[in-house]
């Protein structure tokens, strides 16, 4: 790390999202953890999306009631969990999401490819409009 830092890169960390198998998110909670503590031993920012799953499940009246309602396939966000993601970025990274569109369209580019994989092409059309 201290060398990207010498060479003016902006270290970013982020946590997984919560799944929806109560197993997985056992054993992702405890790398979540780990990875805050990294961060903050680091100095570096920390983009928390668990903990913005974890707010928006635990918040009344949002019409999400669980890790279900964020997740295509119990792992991956659908459109509702990737507006989350991204807002958790511009709120981490001090930017408006104007900024970080170049960002998450590489980081949507990507997931897509894993939807096609799982057949899920139409789960990005809402997402558009999350930025």
């Amino acid at each position: 790390m201290i060398g990207l830092r010498g060479d003016g890169a902006r270290i970013i960390l982020m946590t997984p999202n919560p799944r929806s198998d109560a197993n997985q998110r056992q054993r992702l909670a405890a790398y979540a953890q780990k990875m805050r503590g990294v961060a903050g031993a680091k100095g570096v920012v920390l983009v928390d999306v668990w903990q913005a799953y974890d707010d928006a499940v635990a918040t009344p009246d949002n019409g999400i009631e669980s890790y279900g309602d964020l997740l295509l396939d119990g792992t991956h966000p659908n459109a509702a969990g990737q507006a989350l993601l991204e807002t958790s970025e511009s709120r981490a990274l001090g930017s408006p999401a104007s900024d970080l569109v170049a960002w998450i369209d590489v980081h949507r580019s990507h997931h897509a490819a894993e939807r096609r994989d799982l057949g899920r092409d139409d789960a990005l059309v809402d997402a558009d409009n999350a930025v």
